[in-house]
């Protein structure tokens, strides 16, 4: 992993701790640090138009570095192109569970800092079920994107969040400044 890291995707299910891991690397590698819900959503949780969105997206994934924190599979194989380090947190469903309920509890009333303001940090049933039927209907569909790739790219799959430590250390410690 000693080759120049400028653009890092992260992928998984929703309270896998993609945010979290892109924070600390964003600190460690001094890259501009996008997370996908702030560029998606506007205040008030509207979506973004299909045209908005795909323009928006662009501009982002052809800049020179980036660390993008999110899923959307629309636009996941222009990132998959263009990036030089993959990390899949692929954590079990439980996990993805307790770590929504956590972030519900901790912002409770407030946006937090990787979504568009105005959009209060909430847990529903909709968005419960599809964090627990995120690994048989969102999963399969990211791996047969990520295939492609297997031997182009540096892809990681983190199954827990002390493997999750474990790479934050290994990437820190192999790309010293």
């Amino acid at each position: 992993m000693n080759e120049q890291i400028n653009k890092i995707m992260i992928i998984g299910c929703c309270g896998a701790g993609k945010s979290t891991l892109s924070f600390k690397l964003a600190e460690h590698f001094d890259l501009p640090l996008i997370h996908l819900d702030r560029l998606f959503w506007k205040s008030g949780w509207v979506e973004s138009e299909r045209d908005e969105w795909i323009a928006k997206h662009q501009e982002i994934i052809d800049q020179d570095q980036w660390i993008i924190d999110g899923n959307y599979s629309s636009t996941m194989s222009e990132r998959l192109e263009k990036a030089d380090l993959v990390i899949c947190m692929d954590l079990p469903r439980w996990k993805c569970l307790w770590g929504i309920l956590k972030r519900r509890i901790k912002y409770q009333g407030t946006t937090r800092p990787d979504m568009t303001e105005g959009c209060p940090e909430r847990l529903d049933w909709e968005f419960t079920k599809y964090v627990w039927d995120f690994q048989r209907d969102q999963r399969p569909a990211i791996l047969k994107k990520l295939a492609p790739f297997k031997d182009k790219k540096t892809i990681h799959m983190v199954n827990s969040r002390k493997e999750a430590n474990a790479l934050l250390n290994t990437i820190l410690e192999e790309n010293i400044k």
